[in-house]
């Protein structure tokens, strides 16, 4: 289980790099970061102010805003803090 957090830790904090460089559309990855024939571009989710009341649009929940990245990442850090792996590249892994 350790290893797996290791490695998603990876992949999540990658993910998030790669979102605020590219921006959420560039990487948008239909069926995984997105619903199947959702259009993040013209769907009202974030992208400006709409209606008469101008009422703000919700911004999609993505690893780039950092809401579910910080999560993950804060709850991924208290269970490695608690690891002790005997193989010195996990060791070595989980401290990077």
């Amino acid at each position: 289980m350790m290893k797996v957090t290791t490695i998603s830790s990876f992949v999540v904090s990658g993910m998030m790099v790669i979102q605020y460089f590219f921006g959420i559309v560039n990487t948008n990855i239909k069926g995984l970061i997105t619903t199947m024939g959702q259009d993040i571009e013209t769907k009202n989710i974030g992208y400006g102010l709409s209606g008469a009341g101008a009422e703000a649009n919700k911004m999609p929940s993505t690893y780039q805003n950092g809401n579910a990245a910080g999560i993950f990442l804060a709850l991924a850090l208290t269970a490695l803090l608690v690891w002790r792996p005997v193989d010195k590249k996990w060791g070595k892994l989980k401290v990077a």
